[in-house]
């Protein structure tokens, strides 16, 4: 007797998970984009490889993205072709700064030369639109910040064969693979205070300027 009721309880256990049905992606996905459109000032800190076919190597490029409200912002580790090195820009609401730490040298771009492109570079927006049809693939934990563990929702976009890992508590994204990328978010701060120092830029003893072309 005691069998049965354990088969029967077992039973409407698996009928009641099937009848579960799981979140689905487009409803995901509008809270995150939801939640970045909302924060007001934020800091990231990513660490994306790139993986070069050609070559058969991967290389590792550290980044940090800080914007505070209206459009002050730092980004720090981005790569810059024409200098041949990794550069900061810091642009605290008039002038734009560009700092190459590896030669210590520096630029300005001032208020009346600053584009509205140059401002909106520090703008955060997941953009999920242009990736096409999103699907769940799966339910998983991934190490977050400070080595805690996250559980995301792992959602794939078909066009472009790229997925993301959304945290399900905060739908932050945690992490973003493509064909020839993975990027992970080490650090994510949403709407905590920034200090204002973040976004100037003092140039550093010995600093050598550089004058951009007109």
């Amino acid at each position: 007797m005691r069998a049965v009721v354990r088969g029967a309880a077992l039973v409407l256990l698996i009928c009641a998970a099937r009848g579960q049905s799981q979140p689905d992606a487009a409803e995901i996905l509008k809270k995150v984009t939801q939640t970045y459109q909302d924060a007001t000032q934020y800091e990231f800190v990513m660490d994306t490889t790139y993986t070069d076919a050609a070559a058969a190597e991967a290389r590792d490029f550290p980044t940090r993205l800080a914007f505070k409200s209206p459009d002050s912002y730092r980004i720090e580790g981005i790569i810059s072709e024409p200098y041949g090195e990794k550069m900061d820009l810091i642009y605290d609401g008039s002038t734009l700064w560009m700092y190459l730490p590896k030669s210590n040298r520096h630029a300005s771009v001032p208020s009346d030369r600053v584009t509205p492109n140059d401002r909106a570079l520090g703008h955060f927006q997941p953009g999920f639109d242009a990736l096409g049809e999103a699907r769940l693939l799966r339910e998983e934990s991934i190490a977050a910040g400070g080595g805690a563990a996250a559980e995301c929702y792992v959602i794939r976009f078909e066009l472009n064969a790229e997925t993301v890992w959304v945290d399900k508590s905060r739908f932050y994204i945690l992490r973003e693979d493509s064909a020839t990328s993975s990027t992970i978010f080490k650090t994510v701060r949403l709407n905590e205070p920034l200090p204002d120092d973040l976004f100037k830029f003092v140039p550093p003893q010995g600093a050598t300027r550089i004058d951009l072309p007109r």
